[in-house]
């Protein structure tokens, strides 16, 4: 009786420290610094970190107790060039009635395609010019009284605006 009482004692504790266990990264207010240092010609980082705990080991000597964890490598955060690709242009009078007037700031080599959209993303109205002076003039009869968005593009830049047909 005894040995089963042993047995099942063995097998049920056995069984328990069996149980699926996971790794969990988890850090109550860590803490920590790195540092470079060179010997023998060869460069090492060495970081250190406080609170967090770790999964691979410890190793401890008398001057010294070295922990492998969970510190991570730093993160390089690399910016992403941003063009001008915006056409410089004013568009009066907003609200319109039939006209509406484009004042160009900037020199243009190509046509312009000027393409006018409901508010459901329908295109109402569609052209190409040859802008030769710094102001073109846009004709849109018979669009009922609504909000639009006009985008003129030329040469890869694009101007985009709201306009209010009375």
């Amino acid at each position: 009786m005894k040995k089963l009482l042993s047995s099942l004692f063995i097998v049920a504790f056995g069984c328990y420290s069996l149980s699926a266990q996971e790794a969990v990264r988890s850090t109550f207010s860590a803490s920590g610094s790195s540092s470079s240092i060179r010997v023998n010609d060869r460069d090492y980082v060495i970081q250190q970190s406080v609170g967090q705990q770790s999964i691979i080991g410890t190793s401890q000597s008398s001057v010294a107790i070295m922990r492998q964890g969970f510190i991570q490598p730093p993160i390089e955060v690399f910016a992403l060039s941003e063009t001008d690709n915006s056409l410089d242009a004013v568009v009066y009078p907003n609200p319109f009635q039939n006209i509406v007037h484009v004042r160009f700031n900037e020199t243009l080599k190509k046509p312009v395609n000027i393409v006018l959209y409901d508010v459901l993303g329908r295109i109402v109205h569609t052209e190409t010019k040859v802008v030769t002076t710094s102001e073109t003039s846009i004709h849109l009869d018979g669009l009922s009284s609504a909000q639009y968005i006009l985008t003129i593009t030329s040469e890869n830049k694009e101007f985009k605006t709201s306009l209010l047909k009375k």
